[in-house]
């Protein structure tokens, strides 16, 4: 989210394509309601939604085909693409051991 805020705050036109019903899933429940709703407001936020196909156009753009959960589909046109699909802690490379921090 913070790359999309970040490109938003240059007018940058933002589709957030989210697999579930609201944006920081993990978070809690009413938190991710309100954030999703907030979001909403500046950007095309498509949830429940797979993206299933994505083509290069002759004219550079991209073309992004969704399929939401009840089955509809959802054609989007972009002249970039951003891929995100979730993060990983990468803590193992640290050393934490050699820090005399405790865990």
């Amino acid at each position: 989210m913070r790359i999309c805020t970040f490109f938003g705050a240059l007018d940058v036109k933002i589709n957030i394509i989210h697999s579930h019903d609201v944006l920081l899933n993990r978070e809690d429940k009413d938190i991710s309601k309100e954030f999703t709703k907030i979001m909403e407001r500046k950007y095309n936020i498509f949830t429940n939604c797979q993206a299933e196909k994505i083509s290069k156009n002759k004219d550079d753009t991209y073309q992004i085909i969704c399929k939401s959960d009840s089955g509809d589909t959802v054609e989007i046109s972009s002249e970039s693409i951003l891929v995100a699909v979730g993060r990983r802690p990468n803590t193992d490379t640290l050393s934490m051991e050699s820090t005399g921090v405790d865990g």
